[in-house]
C-alpha cells in the first residue's frame, strides 16, 4: 500500500507540483537524497548519514528519475541497477526524490547545492557517477551548468554522466500536446476552450520538457508557451568526464516505423542521442550511444541489457 501512496504522490507532483509547491501542500515533495529502501542517506546539512551504504564509500552512483516518477522505481525492481553495481562493482547507490513538477532549472539548482553540501562533508568521496532517465537526465545537466556557473567543487568529482531516455531535443508528446491545446483554444466553443485551460494547467516541469529547457533565462519571459524552441541556449556538457546515452526504441531498430513515429513510447531516438533539428547537439560519439531494441521508455530502468551496458561503462 505505501509504494501505491508514493507512486500517486510522485505523478501528482509531475502534473501539478509547482502549485503544490508554490500552495505549500504537504502533498509537494521536498528533494532528498534516499538509499535502498528509501531511507534518508543524509542529514539537513547534506552530510551522509553514518549508517547509510554511501557513508565513506569512494565511489557513489546517483540516479535520478523522470517526470512523475519517484526514486523507487530504481530500487524496488527485479532488476535493480544500484543494488547489482553496489555488488559487483563497489559502488554506492545513491537516488533522488524531488518535485518533478517544479521548472527543470529549479530542481537543477537545488541538486547542484544539494551535491556541493555531500562533497564538502564526505572527503572520501572521489568518483560521482550521474545517471539520469528521461527528465531526470535534463535536472543532471542544469545542476552541472549551475555548479560550473557558480564556481562549486562537487562537479570535479564527476567522472561520467549516463542518460537514459533523456528528451535532449525535447519530447515530441508535449509538443503534440501544446499544438492540440493552442488548437482548441482557437475554436469559438465554450468546452473546446475549457478542454485548452485544462491542458494548460500542465506542470513547469512538463512545459520545460517540450524543448528540453535547462536554464531559467530559457522559461523566463513565457519561453514555456512557445510552441518552437527559440529561447532555447546552447548548454555545453562537463569538460574532462566521460558521457554516454542509452536510448530504447519499440520496434526492432531506429529505422523500423514504429521507431521512426513514436520512439520509445514518449522521447524519440534523436532527441534521446542528443541530435537538435535547431542549434547545436550534444555529438556525443557514436561508441558512446546504445541503442536498446524493443524496449519501451520505463523499461530503460529496469532492463538486464541496459543494466549490463552500464556497468560496462562503469568498468
Amino acid at each position: 500500500m505505501q509504494h501505491l501512496i508514493e507512486r500517486a504522490v510522485a505523478a501528482l507532483n509531475g502534473v501539478i507540483g509547482d502549485t503544490l509547491a508554490e500552495q505549500q501542500s504537504p502533498l509537494a515533495l521536498k528533494m532528498a537524497l534516499v538509499g535502498d529502501g528509501g531511507a534518508a542517506a543524509c542529514d539537513d546539512d547534506g552530510a551522509l548519514v553514518g549508517d547509510s551504504e554511501a557513508a565513506g564509500r569512494e565511489r557513489l552512483c546517483l540516479f535520478v528519475h523522470g517526470n512523475c516518477d519517484c526514486d523507487r522505481t530504481w530500487w524496488q525492481r527485479d532488476v535493480a541497477y544500484g543494488a547489482r553495481l553496489r555488488e559487483e562493482l563497489g559502488v554506492a547507490p545513491l537516488y533522488l526524490r524531488y518535485n518533478s513538477g517544479l521548472h527543470i532549472s529549479t530542481n537543477g539548482q537545488q541538486l547542484s547545492a544539494l551535491l556541493e553540501a555531500v562533497a564538502r562533508s564526505h572527503g572520501a568521496l572521489s568518483e560521482l557517477t550521474l545517471v539520469g532517465h528521461s527528465m531526470g537526465g535534463l535536472v543532471i545537466r542544469s545542476a552541472c551548468y549551475y555548479a560550473t556557473l557558480h564556481g562549486l567543487t562537487w562537479v570535479e568529482r564527476v567522472r561520467r554522466v549516463v542518460f537514459l531516455g533523456v528528451p535532449h531535443d525535447g519530447a515530441h508528446l508535449e509538443r503534440l500536446g501544446r499544438l492540440a491545446t493552442l488548437v482548441l483554444s482557437l475554436v469559438p466553443n465554450l468546452t473546446t476552450r475549457v478542454i485548452a485551460l485544462s491542458g494548460e494547467r500542465r506542470s513547469a516541469g512538463i512545459k520545460d520538457l517540450r524543448h528540453g529547457y535547462l536554464l531559467d533565462e530559457e522559461w523566463a519571459g513565457g519561453g514555456d508557451e512557445r510552441l518552437l524552441p527559440s529561447a532555447r541556449q546552447h548548454v555545453p556538457l562537463l569538460d574532462g568526464v566521460d558521457y554516454y546515452a542509452g536510448l530504447a526504441t519499440l520496434g526492432a531498430d531506429e529505422a523500423h516505423w514504429l521507431a521512426r513515429l513514436f520512439g520509445d513510447g514518449a522521447v524519440h531516438p534523436a532527441s534521446a542521442r542528443g541530435d537538435r533539428w535547431l542549434g547545436r547537439g550534444l555529438e556525443l560519439p557514436s561508441d558512446n550511444v546504445r541503442v536498446f531494441p524493443k524496449t519501451s521508455h520505463l523499461g530503460l530502468v529496469y532492463s538486464e541489457p541496459v543494466y549490463e551496458q552500464l556497468r560496462s561503462w562503469m568498468s
